[in-house]
């Protein structure tokens, strides 16, 4: 069974550390990020299957992330799970023109996280 290959990007370390660590045990391989300016650059260097996005982040929005992500022709398929306490994530992302595949309220349960991956993007 091959990995998929999540990128999480969010500029709290406890929460990328914690999502790294579960995804691997559920046979992801992980990359994190916390500084959003760097995400185009990191998403085209490398094959990624999904992105887990925080929408609050500082310099470069997820909102703005996203953008960046549909308009860009080689990753506007990519996979792309907002994760953010921010009750109204789907309408702060579909404001901008631009939607995410899924949407995760933090905070969520783990097994639900790998539960949406998995149905995302099947191995």
């Amino acid at each position: 069974m091959a990995s998929k290959n999540v990128l999480i990007i969010d500029d709290d370390p406890v929460i990328s550390d914690l999502l790294t660590t579960f995804l691997e045990t559920q046979n992801f391989q992980v990359s994190s990020l916390s500084d959003s300016s760097k995400c185009l650059d990191v998403l085209l260097a490398k094959s990624y299957d999904i992105v887990i996005l925080d929408l609050q982040m500082p310099i470069v929005s997820g909102s703005e992330v996203l953008k960046k992500i549909r308009i860009n022709p080689q990753i506007s398929n990519l996979k792309v799970v907002i994760s953010s306490a921010n009750e109204d994530m789907k309408d702060i992302t579909e404001r901008s023109g631009y939607s995410a595949d899924l949407y995760l309220q933090k905070p969520f349960e783990l097994m639900e996280l790998a539960t949406a991956l998995e149905s995302l993007v099947p191995f």
